[in-house]
């Protein structure tokens, strides 16, 4: 399932090159859900190519412009589990990380209440 994941994460990125902003939302949806049976068949919680794939589907929406509404996925809630993820395991190596999803997550909380 990872190796699945990864796959799709090095196609999101070609295609991110090639500027298929929507190709590349399709793959890093595809490789999330990859990423989330190997998390429910392994009993992880989380996994390397997870946080690689959330962080760029995070980057598509606020670097690349893409509309949430446009997302398959919940942002949120994927940010929100890698966020917890290393907030409980404080590793000095995922630091910077930690603080990126939490820039990410009251961005997001910042949209949202835009909205109302």
């Amino acid at each position: 399932m990872l190796d699945l994941a990864k796959t799709c994460l090095r196609l999101a990125e070609v295609a991110q090159r090639e500027g298929d902003l929507e190709q590349t939302k399709r793959y890093l949806e595809e490789g999330l859900a990859h990423a989330e049976r190997h998390a429910e068949n392994t009993g992880s919680d989380v996994s390397d190519i997870g946080f690689h794939l959330v962080r760029a589907y995070a980057e598509l929406h606020f670097e690349g412009g893409v509309d949430l509404a446009s997302y398959q996925r919940d942002l949120e809630q994927d940010l929100l589990r890698y966020y917890l993820f290393l907030s409980d395991v404080r590793n000095p190596k995922w630091e910077k990380e930690r603080k990126r999803f939490e820039i990410f997550l009251s961005l997001l909380r910042m949209e949202k209440s835009d909205e109302t």
